[in-house]
């Protein structure tokens, strides 16, 4: 996912994403903050929020990389 973020390919970080639920990965908190920094350069603040809120749901902690995402 970071790899694909880093060259701002938001389609394939979505794609990944997809992947891991198809397969049952439970997503880190880590992999929820790439997710949202691809929404919010994507500007998708939207999607980004319901990521944020989704982390608390499951009972992740928010790391210093989702605090830092603009």
């Amino acid at each position: 996912m970071l790899g694909f973020y880093r060259v701002g390919l938001v389609g394939n970080v979505e794609r990944v994403w997809g992947e891991m639920e198809k397969f049952g990965c439970e997503a880190s908190g880590y992999s929820y903050s790439i997710l949202m920094a691809a929404y919010c350069e994507d500007r998708k603040m939207g999607e980004a929020v319901k990521l944020w809120e989704e982390m608390g749901i499951k009972g992740l902690k928010p790391d210093y990389v989702a605090y830092n995402t603009d």
